[in-house]
């Protein structure tokens, strides 16, 4: 891993890490195209965000918790929408078990 070299400003990357990330990156993007089976539907920051936390949880996952990794999507109404476009399972709208 590379560790960022410390500035006046802050923290700054140097050229070398700056392209890691973009390998990196690319990488990612290449994995998705793959996933999707080079649908290009769900390849946006927004279904990134809403997959990546959805398939990060073991089990069930609450409806309102999936609305919630959306941070790009403003409106609840288009935030479901787009819940419901990606085909994954969602528990309805509900409380959790305090034991889980």
């Amino acid at each position: 891993m590379l560790d960022p070299i410390p500035d006046k400003d802050g923290l700054k990357f140097n050229d070398d890490q700056c392209r890691e990330n973009l390998n990196l990156t690319d990488q990612v993007r290449m994995k998705w195209l793959e996933v999707f089976e080079g649908d290009t539907e769900f390849y946006s920051a927004t279904y990134w965000d809403l997959l990546t936390g959805l398939w990060r949880t073991d089990g069930p996952r609450r409806k309102t918790d999936a609305l919630g990794l959306m941070k790009g999507i403003k409106s609840v109404h288009a935030a479901v929408n787009i819940l419901q476009r990606s085909g994954q399972e969602v528990e309805a709208l509900g409380p959790v078990p305090k034991d889980s």
